[in-house]
């Protein structure tokens, strides 16, 4: 899937260390019992490519939802605000978001992008008015910026899971995700955020543009995306880890 996706050259299939990777996992999912994925995204590229679907489990990654929850400093007022957060590259389909963002200003020339991630790379693709680059980000200063911003953007083109897609929603921000994103199976449209098609700039424009247009209706979905990261929480991810082993350790799987 991968391969299919990405630009395979840059990211080595056909080389010899690409091609030997590529045999050592195809050697691992083989001798695997159980392979556990951590996205129904994930899970149906090994059903795609003829993996017994009985030998896949999804356990979805999460957050420590109390690290992010909104608190009373949490301020959303002024311009529209849109945060990226991750390595500012193609994968993640930050060359979208900077093209989609340079034309949004057309329309809704207030509207700010931040980016929490490395300065020198995300200065590279994207600059100039109501841009904010952060740098490298803990998460105690992630969890308060997202607590000033509107909403966040991921339209990546091929992500397992995304962890800062739940982290903001504990925030209570909502989130453009691409459905090339594992964590794309945690929106609710219009409820605690929005899902659009990978590699579509033209509908990633349309969706912010959205957001600009009605960010009243935006910031009023804080308590819903609050609600619903509440079952990504790492305590729940840890229970359904013991459900997935135990059963495989006293042999009745």
């Amino acid at each position: 899937m991968q391969d299919k996706i990405l630009d395979e050259d840059k990211y080595g299939a056909k080389s010899w260390t690409g091609k030997r990777l590529r045999r050592r996992k195809q050697i691992e999912v083989e001798l695997a019992d159980k392979i556990i994925c951590v996205s129904e995204l994930a899970r149906r590229s090994y059903v795609d490519t003829g993996v017994d679907e009985n030998r896949i489990v999804v356990n979805q990654v999460g957050c420590d939802v109390t690290k992010f929850a909104a608190t009373a400093e949490s301020s959303r007022t002024g311009a529209p605000k849109f945060v990226f957060v991750g390595i500012p590259i193609n994968r993640k389909g930050f060359d979208l978001l900077a093209a989609s963002y340079a034309r949004l200003l057309g329309q809704c020339r207030d509207a700010e992008l931040h980016v929490a991630g490395d300065a020198a790379m995300a200065a590279r693709l994207v600059a100039g008015r109501h841009v904010h680059i952060h740098g490298k980000l803990s998460h105690d200063q992630l969890s308060k910026l997202l607590a000033q911003m509107d909403c966040l953007v991921l339209p990546s083109r091929l992500e397992s899971f995304g962890m800062v897609v739940v982290e903001a929603l504990a925030a209570g921000v909502p989130v453009i995700v691409s459905d090339h994103a594992g964590a794309s199976e945690a929106i609710k449209e219009n409820v605690n955020g929005w899902v659009v098609p990978a590699g579509d700039e033209s509908a990633l424009l349309e969706r912010m543009m959205s957001c600009c247009r009605d960010i009243d209706r935006v910031r009023l979905m804080g308590a819903a995306c609050a609600r619903s990261a509440a079952d990504h929480d790492w305590s729940h991810y840890s229970r359904r880890t013991l459900d997935i082993f135990e059963p495989l350790l006293e042999g009745r799987a």
